[in-house]
């Protein structure tokens, strides 16, 4: 008998809470909507830290090769300049670099080879290209090369005498 009475409890309670949702539920539903409170969007003003002016676009590559890891810097005489990374298809990479105020391209990298992240700064009137190379038997390495008035120095190694030190054996 207990048993009987604490089961018809049970299912007692459970149809009273459905009833108590289902009362809830069409109340809810039945709300008069212009009683609800009207929510205005707020708008906050949009305000620039600073003013950036606009920049006509201009492709620097030519579109047969695979280039990428660009970077940009302005000389002091206003001129931009960019430097990325060129690969040709089954050949290597080459360090690219071009003048805002056009001509071809110019390679500053000795070799092809395999060249990553080229950074351009300017300081002064000279600008500095670097780039890091990695060869298969040698540990990465940085190299550099710098505009002085109109010619860029020769690809050199930023540290030399680490070549003769490091070596990777297999």
């Amino acid at each position: 008998m207990r048993r009987i009475l604490g089961t018809k409890r049970f299912l007692f309670t459970c149809l009273g809470l459905t009833a108590w949702i289902a009362v809830g539920a069409i109340a809810y539903v039945q709300q008069d909507p212009k009683k609800k409170p009207e929510q205005k969007p707020t708008e906050i003003p949009v305000v620039p830290l600073v003013e950036l002016t606009s920049v006509p676009s201009s492709r620097i590559s030519t579109g047969g090769t695979y280039d990428n890891q660009p970077a940009v810097a302005e000389a002091s005489d206003g001129t931009t300049w960019t430097a990325w990374v060129r690969f040709r298809n089954h050949q290597a990479d080459e360090v690219l670099v071009r003048s805002s105020r056009g001509g071809e391209p110019q390679a500053l990298s000795a070799k092809p080879g395999q060249y990553i992240r080229p950074t351009l700064a300017a300081a002064g009137g000279d600008l500095w290209c670097l780039w890091t190379t990695s060869e298969p038997d040698r540990v990465s390495s940085i190299w550099y090369s710098r505009r002085r008035g109109d010619a860029w120095s020769p690809a050199s190694r930023l540290l030399p005498d680490e070549t003769a030190r490091i070596r990777i054996r297999r």
